[in-house]
């Protein structure tokens, strides 16, 4: 698939608050996309979100689909907790649901908006 891994481009656009608060609204267009169809991915991260696209016109896509929740796995175990630095420290192998990626948006969108704040959070 062609993009940049999400660190990537946000490092690359580090710069650009208007990018970044862009990239955040378009993860919350996904996380609410997920919930309304009743999936959930179950390992959003860093390494399992592409970004394809320019700075001024981008799509947020996701990769990995082996932990993914859809309503016939109803009642079933995941079979992963995913990266624990993006989880719930509370989240088991039973938090299977469309519900189960809030935690791991909302991880990513506050440190973007931290990066907005603070840039120098941006260099390792």
């Amino acid at each position: 698939m062609n993009g940049l891994l999400i660190n990537q481009f946000v490092s690359n656009h580090l710069s650009e608050n208007k990018v970044l608060a862009e990239l955040q609204a378009k993860l919350v267009s996904v996380s609410e996309d997920l919930e309304r169809n009743k999936i959930g991915h179950g390992d959003i991260q860093c390494g399992n979100i592409i970004i394809s696209g320019t700075s001024d016109d981008f799509q947020v896509k996701l990769i990995d689909y082996d932990g993914m929740y859809v309503p016939d796995l109803a009642y079933k175990k995941s079979i992963e907790k995913g990266r624990s630095e993006f989880q719930h420290p509370k989240r088991t192998l039973n938090n299977f649901s469309p519900e189960m990626d809030r935690f791991s948006f909302w991880v990513m969108i506050t440190a973007l908006e931290a990066l907005k704040l603070d840039k120098t959070l941006g260099v390792k």
